[in-house]
């Protein structure tokens, strides 16, 4: 029963780190962005002519959901904005589900919170049951092999489309990369996640774990704790990545996939250092 709970919570609240613009409605998901446009809207129709900023926002997001973040049920996506000079910036956001969104709005007046839940539950009404919705609802069946099935069918799902894009960014990164030992993708690597500030970064070393736990499936933070629990030797998830499992390249390969605004400009620079 405990394994079956466990897999229900893994579905629970089925956030992905997602590119804004691969987002639609259909998924059942509300960024922060439309969020927040929504409730300006909304304030400014109350006569309220204080807007609410989206780093307000993010942090009401993260008061509200500390603990779904904390342990990556809710991760931090980003989004591209340009800058005054031209130039394309990337910019954090959340991804929410639409009973998420609706909890955030407990904040806002009786006004606001009516307005935009309306506005969301229109957002429902228009959504297609689709075929990760029917697995999902399986996941509370009262049959445990019908639990295992829907949940191995969701993992299929999730991480089939991410090999194929990893494999896809792999090819056309090799030239870059061409020569580069494992000690140079590992220092890459923590260069392109330190990017952003320090609560970016713990956000970004989630999404990274997180996405290698699905391509290996594995839950890494686990396999660490039995590790040390096992060995009593203290080790990093990445030092474990690397020297326990050998999958330095792996990560390396995901990194470019999650940060490829970034992972370019990073590999040029590192390799005029050398």
């Amino acid at each position: 029963m405990e394994e079956i709970n466990n897999i229900r919570n893994d579905y629970l609240l089925p956030i992905e780190n997602k590119k804004l613009e691969k987002l639609n409605h259909k998924d059942g998901y509300i960024t922060s962005l439309e969020l927040l446009e929504q409730i300006n809207f909304f304030r400014k129709q109350e006569g309220n002519k204080t807007e609410l900023q989206h780093k307000t926002l993010l942090e009401i997001i993260r008061d509200e959901f500390n603990e779904e973040i904390r342990e990556q049920k809710i991760l931090l996506s980003f989004y591209k904005k340009e800058t005054g000079n031209g130039a394309l910036r990337e910019y954090p956001m959340y991804i929410l589900t639409y009973e998420q969104g609706k909890q955030v709005l407990m904040r806002e007046s009786k006004f606001v919170r009516k307005s935009v839940i309306k506005y969301i539950q229109a957002l429902e009404e228009k959504n297609n049951f689709s075929e990760k919705d029917r697995l999902l609802l399986k996941l509370f069946s009262t049959n445990p092999l019908e639990v295992k099935e829907s949940y191995q069918a969701l993992l299929k799902m999730e991480t089939e489309p991410l090999k194929k894009e990893i494999t896809h960014q792999k090819e056309i990164i090799t030239g870059l990369t061409k020569g580069m030992g494992e000690k140079d993708k590992r220092t890459i690597i923590n260069q392109v996640v330190r990017r952003g500030g320090v609560q970016a970064t713990v956000e970004r070393w989630n999404a990274l774990y997180y996405e290698f736990g699905k391509v290996e499936h594995c839950n890494l933070k686990t396999r660490v704790q039995n590790y040390i629990k096992k060995t009593g030797k203290k080790i990093s998830r990445i030092d474990y990545i690397e020297k326990e499992l050998k999958k330095i390249d792996k990560l390396f390969n995901i990194a470019c996939k999650l940060f490829e605004s970034d992972i370019d400009e990073i590999i040029e620079q590192y390799k005029k250092l050398q």
